[in-house]
């Protein structure tokens, strides 16, 4: 069978090296027949260029230690690239997902020896999906073990808990000081929800939205602060896995970087309007609990609106112009092309739009100049979902309630952060709501005359949907603060 053909605008296919080089895995010489055969019939290879392939990758693992990874270009007989580590190597194509601090990549790992990674079991015999975020640039230090020992919540806690956050596989840096995390593969995240295809999406929202209340609070109760919530970072997968833990900082700990997503920026953290522009310039400041939280209501406010979008039918262009009107803000760029603001232009946009400007920083691995967005304020987002919920082709109870929800994100996102709802408060909020929620399902259910009971598989479903796990209890904190002290 013939290969696959490289994918344009790829880089320069390189020669594949093929000096003499070991014919068998140096960690488990025995399994290479699993391993070549593995190999094969994942990508299709006649076996001669398999075993050279593997080759380059036994060699590679000759000289790698337990954190450290080499990664093999796509060349003129492989279009993918194989990142090499101690234990295994994962093959993905160059198409990926770009982020703020790194590149997402999704292919097959297949490991060189029987191992343990988190939960999950790899064998050389059987390769398994997972995803790979590489960093756009050389990192100064290693992986934070605070970052990395957040995966270990999943050993830790029970487990009707443990799926609140994604583990990570394996944390490693190659020879030009590029990270390389490893972690699952999940089908979607909340940024892709195909909203006309979920069965009762006001249940499904409040719930999963509920979900991720109580990720946060088990991340702020052991005195961290995530800094990137936003939809793309929370996986689908039946129950909520939160990830990306780039930007997991100490509550109150100094930092001197961006997060990933600067319009969740809380604009009432700094003061006046435009000392708070100011000072998102200056990125200098501590990470707070009600930053997150900001970043939480903000997320339930663009998933609500999402939803909306794909229910209401598109030849009602009044509504959707309205949804476009709270989704899309108004962007104000430097002027005459400059990267940057001036100070006193910075200092006039806040004191023009109070609280509703959000500074972008400018990131120069994307070639991104700075902007702001300017967002609705509370009042404008209450007015506009009250129109807009009323044109979504769902009864009036369940519309009642998507517009409770997205009007209480409103609000607290608009709150000064001493009045905004904390996670574990915002969960048993949401809590109350989807309990409310199924109260009115069953009472239409009988007023229509029909059956209270539902059928087996939909139970199935709704417990699922809507089984927001309770608090760690105290045993469990007292274990996961040793595991993170650094």
């Amino acid at each position: 069978m013939t290969l696959k053909a490289v994918p344009p605008n790829t880089p320069p296919r390189e020669k594949f090296p093929c000096p003499t080089f070991p014919t068998t895995s140096p960690t488990k010489p025995e399994r290479h027949p699993d391993i070549l055969r593995a190999f094969i019939d994942t990508y299709h290879l006649p076996e001669p260029i398999a075993i050279t392939i593997l080759k380059a990758v036994y060699a590679a693992q000759k000289t790698l230690g337990p954190k450290e990874t080499q990664t093999i270009p796509p060349s003129e007989i492989f279009p993918n690239y194989i990142a090499v580590e101690s234990g295994g190597f994962h093959v993905y194509p160059p198409s990926n997902s770009q982020g703020g601090n790194g590149s997402v990549f999704v292919g097959s790992f297949i490991a060189t020896m029987r191992m343990q990674m988190g939960d999950d079991l790899f064998s050389p015999s059987k390769p398994q999906n997972v995803a790979r975020k590489v960093s756009h640039r050389p990192q100064t230090t290693s992986y934070s073990p605070i970052k990395h020992n957040v995966s270990q919540l999943i050993a830790t806690v029970s487990p009707s808990k443990k799926g609140l956050i994604a583990p990570i596989y394996s944390a490693s840096t190659d020879k030009n000081g590029i990270r390389h995390m490893m972690m699952p593969a999940y089908p979607r995240s909340f940024a892709n929800i195909k909203w006309a295809e979920v069965g009762n999406p006001v249940h499904y929202l409040l719930s999963k939205v509920g979900t991720v209340c109580h990720a946060l609070a088990g991340l702020h109760k052991l005195g961290l602060v995530h800094r990137d919530v936003k939809e793309g970072n929370v996986m689908d997968d039946e129950c909520c896995k939160l990830i990306d833990f780039d930007t997991l900082a100490h509550t109150f700990q100094e930092v001197g970087f961006t997060t990933g997503t600067v319009d969740h920026l809380n604009p009432r953290s700094f003061g006046s309007p435009e000392n708070t522009l100011l000072h998102q310039r200056e990125r200098q400041g501590r990470q707070r609990r009600c930053d997150d939280m900001f970043a939480l209501y903000h997320m339930g406010l663009n998933m609500t609106l999402r939803l909306c979008s794909e229910l209401i039918p598109p030849s009602d262009q009044e509504t959707h112009q309205l949804i476009a009107e709270l989704m899309k803000p108004k962007i104000i760029k430097p002027p005459q092309n400059c990267p940057t603001f001036s100070m006193g232009e910075l200092r006039d946009i806040g004191i023009r739009h109070p609280y509703r400007a959000h500074f972008y920083s400018r990131n120069n691995s994307r070639k991104i100049p700075e902007r702001i967005a300017i967002f609705p304020d509370v009042a404008t987002y209450k007015e506009l979902l009250c129109r807009i919920t009323t044109k979504l082709p769902l009864s009036k109870t369940e519309g009642a309630h998507l517009l409770s929800f997205s009007s209480f994100c409103a609000e607290q996102k608009f709150k000064s952060d001493a009045e905004r709802s904390k996670a574990d408060s915002a969960h048993t909020e949401f809590t109350v709501m989807l309990d409310s929620l199924k109260t009115s399902y069953l009472a239409s259910s009988r007023k229509r005359g029909a059956s209270s009971e539902l059928d087996v598989e939909e139970q199935k479903r709704q417990r699922k949907a809507t089984s927001l796990p309770y608090e760690f209890d105290e045993d469990t904190q007292t274990v996961l603060r040793e595991i993170i002290t650094v």
